[in-house]
């Protein structure tokens, strides 16, 4: 599952994962989206959404365009599991 982490991320981002804070941010929500398609737990989409929000709102603040991480996540996700 690490390997699929760490091809989500550069899908995501569009380069490969560094440990930093930002980074660490996309990885839980990597992770928050993994729990969340393994067991359909609202609570689970509650957690990626939140998280979404908050990367987000720091893209915003300092002049970048927000991602839909959701979408992009699901269309990554499908193309290697079964939704």
């Amino acid at each position: 599952m690490e390997k699929f982490k760490l091809n989500c991320f550069e899908y995501l981002e569009g380069t490969k994962y560094e440990k930093n804070h930002w980074n660490d941010l996309v990885m839980d929500l990597i992770d928050a989206g993994i729990e969340y398609f393994k067991t359909l737990d609202e609570s689970k989409a509650k957690d990626f959404n939140n998280i979404e929000r908050n990367l987000n709102e720091i893209k915003t603040k300092i002049g970048e365009f927000p991602t839909d991480y959701g979408s992009r996540f699901k269309t990554f996700y499908g193309e290697h599991f079964v939704i």
